[in-house]
């Protein structure tokens, strides 16, 4: 099976290229319907048949969302089908209402039908409501004067005007929705796939919004026209699904995405807030003097709340910083950056405590620096300040992701190394260790040989608690000193 993870953005470039085809063969070569058509069919294939692919590898909790995008999709095939069969083997125009808007409208409702299954476990609190009930109250009121209005003015019978309806109240719902995911302070998505769903449905409403404005209303023949948008749709809902892999908790939010997040999330009520006022300006003339009191007071307490919650904002991330630096400060030794005492035990006793797989063992080496005194006495505090430092940077070129490091005090450090069964990875890591210990260090004109002994105790070889064996790899390091320096001993 074809590996899609590995081919992601591969894949992206592929569909950007398809949709760019058919963004030129509708520029340059308008009257040229077949090539058009059946790229136009062959896209939610190749998007339906990478979400099958995908939803296998998908988390369960997640497949029924992927799956109802994925019949919106097929939904749009369908219709797409049904437009190629009236223009290619009936060799007629398709109706103004067929069954293709049947497809469409079920394309709609498997969209919208995803997006509550989304979102059904969302939280908000009275802000965040408040903020969606602007947005709603302002969309619908200017998609009712724009195209609401005109479509029921337009349309002959009620069919038509029932079906003619549908298309703007869904995508109306659909734009909601996903706002109100875009507000969800809990996503179960990393952020490359909620873009690639914004992105997605918000196209599938644009062009919608076109063809209804330009098509329906102003009588255009804007079909061909209008399939990039439709081609763009379907391939970044189905980048969404490519890029679905990963949970939301393995990816931690940075501060640059979340900054970005709460601004769009700040500015989006006032934005359909202000076009409302100012359609209202619009709509009542400039020499309504009541009105334009009333959309510049409108405009200046939006500008003056967004300054707040900017401030606001801006103060948050100051104190995050602040306890974040504190929590760091709490848990790593000053001088080297290595943990301090106090966590490395706290660690090290939840390590042991979840530690229960078999044939798993946990290897903890205690080393110093031999003749460490030695260098203080000789060049002061400062060059054996350096020297830990150093030796510090060395350890941490060497630790893995599983592993711990921390000094003790003093010149001691401890290193905890989760090892296999066999005792060939704590052999090879001590001699490793003590070979980067041990080059020669350079400072201030002076150079200096770090000399080092080793001490390690295994879990649950050797001790079943943590004091235990922290105190039986101390034995072990002095009884490394009294064989020389440089050398490592595993206890016995």
């Amino acid at each position: 099976m074809m590996n899609l993870f590995g081919h992601r953005h591969k894949i992206a470039i592929l569909f950007a290229i398809y949709t760019l085809a058919e963004i030129v063969l509708v520029l340059v070569y308008p009257g040229n319907t077949v090539v058009s058509d059946w790229l136009m069919v062959m896209a939610p294939v190749v998007a339906i048949l990478v979400f099958g692919l995908m939803m296998k590898k998908l988390p369960g909790e997640h497949r029924l969302f992927w799956f109802l995008l994925m019949l919106g999709i097929f939904g749009e095939l369908l219709a797409q089908s049904i437009w190629v069969y009236y223009d290619k083997v009936l060799h007629s125009p398709t109706p103004d209402l067929s069954e293709a808007d049947i497809f469409w409208i079920l394309q709609s409702i498997a969209f919208i039908a995803a997006l509550i299954v989304r979102s059904k476990q969302t939280i908000y609190g009275l802000r965040y409501s408040l903020d969606m009930a602007i947005i709603l109250v302002g969309t619908f009121s200017i998609s009712w004067k724009y195209l609401i209005q005109p479509i029921v003015a337009s349309s002959g019978d009620l069919a038509t005007i029932i079906v003619d309806l549908i298309y703007p109240l869904s995508d109306i719902t659909i734009l909601l929705l996903n706002f109100l995911l875009i507000y969800n302070r809990r996503t179960t998505f990393v952020t490359s796939v909620n873009r690639f769903l914004t992105l997605g449905f918000l196209v599938y409403v644009v062009g919608d919004t076109i063809y209804l404005l330009l098509g329906d209303l102003a009588g255009y023949e804007v079909d061909n026209l209008l399939n990039p948008f439709w081609l763009a749709a379907t391939f970044l809902l189905t980048l969404a699904c490519i890029y679905s892999d990963q949970p939301a908790s393995a990816e931690a939010v940075s501060e640059g995405e979340t900054g970005h997040i709460s601004k769009g999330k700040m500015w989006l009520p006032y934005t359909v807030l202000g076009s409302l006022v100012v359609l209202l300006l619009f709509e009542a003339g400039l020499n309504d003097s009541i009105v334009s009191g009333i959309v510049v007071s409108v405009l200046l307490i939006s500008l003056r709340q967004i300054t707040v919650m900017v401030e606001n904002s801006r103060l948050l991330n100051e104190l995050k910083h602040a306890l974040e630096k504190s929590e760091y400060l709490a848990s790593h030794d000053g001088l080297t950056c290595l943990l301090n005492r106090r966590t490395f035990e706290e660690k090290l006793a939840a390590y042991m405590q979840g530690f229960h797989r078999p044939g798993q063992r946990m290897a903890l080496m205690f080393f110093d620096l031999d003749g460490f005194k030695q260098v203080n006495d000789t060049h002061g505090h400062d060059v054996g300040d350096a020297l830990l430092r150093t030796i510090a940077a060395r350890m941490q070129r060497l630790q893995r992701e599983d592993m711990l490091q921390a000094r003790l005090g003093g010149d001691e450090f401890v290193v905890l190394l989760p090892c296999s069964g066999a005792d060939q990875e704590v052999h090879h890591y001590a001699q490793t260790m003590i070979t980067a210990i041990t080059e020669p260090v350079t400072m201030n004109g002076i150079c200096l040989l770090p000399r080092t002994s080793i001490g390690i105790a295994i879990y649950p070889d050797h001790a079943q608690t943590p004091d235990n064996l922290m105190k039986l790899s101390d034995i072990a390091m002095y009884r490394s000193k009294e064989k020389g320096s440089n050398l490592y001993t595993i206890y016995e």
